[in-house]
């Protein structure tokens, strides 16, 4: 267990990057003053600060959100091998700048998010289901945006936008106020609004 109270910078922006084999706490940024180049941890995360790096960031291990949060990649993949969920619904950005974000595992299904945003300059794939107890918005600026489980809101909007791709929402669609979505081609299943 590695535990970062006083979080970690580059000594110059974007020159060192982070490895941690096992799980990790995150109890002040990552990069918050100079950038990593990366970022790499195989076990869980407890997500109690933002993360900035230059590059790549991979989780391997189930992230639990500790307080609202930003994850940030100037020109990096932003991966998640397995679940994101926050017990108390805090709010979560992910944005990766150049580059694709993917969660492998479901998100909020074992406590819903609060506010859930996410911008990805390519391609955007949730492969199991996406829960938030406030807004989703969900961006893929040039490639697909796919939710591969059902999209549970906590009675507001939902916003999937992939103008130059697809959005494939592939599960269900409910407890939204309403959902908004644009892209060059539209796949969803049943879409329940309040």
């Amino acid at each position: 267990q590695v535990t970062l109270t006083g979080g970690a910078d580059a000594l110059t922006a974007g020159a060192q990057s982070l490895t941690v084999t096992g799980p990790l706490t995150v109890g002040a940024a990552l990069g918050g003053t100079q950038a990593l180049s990366a970022l790499a941890v195989s076990g869980a995360v407890d997500l109690g600060a933002g993360v900035s790096t230059t590059g790549a960031q991979l989780y391997g291990g189930a992230v639990q959100v500790l307080s609202d949060q930003r994850l940030h990649s100037t020109n990096g993949a932003l991966t998640f091998a397995s679940s994101i969920d926050s017990a108390n619904h805090h709010s979560l950005t992910l944005d990766s700048d150049t580059g694709a974000i993917a969660v492998a595992g479901a998100v909020g299904s074992s406590g819903a998010l609060g506010a859930l945003t996410v911008h990805a300059a390519t391609t955007l794939d949730f492969s199991g289901a996406v829960q938030a107890s406030q807004s989703i918005d969900l961006t893929a600026t040039t490639g697909n945006l796919t939710v591969n489980g059902a999209l549970v809101g906590g009675g507001n909007a939902a916003t999937l936008n992939a103008s130059l791709g697809s959005v494939v929402l592939n599960g269900t669609a409910s407890n939204l106020a309403s959902l908004h979505v644009t892209g060059a081609h539209i796949q969803a299943g049943s879409v329940t609004t309040t």
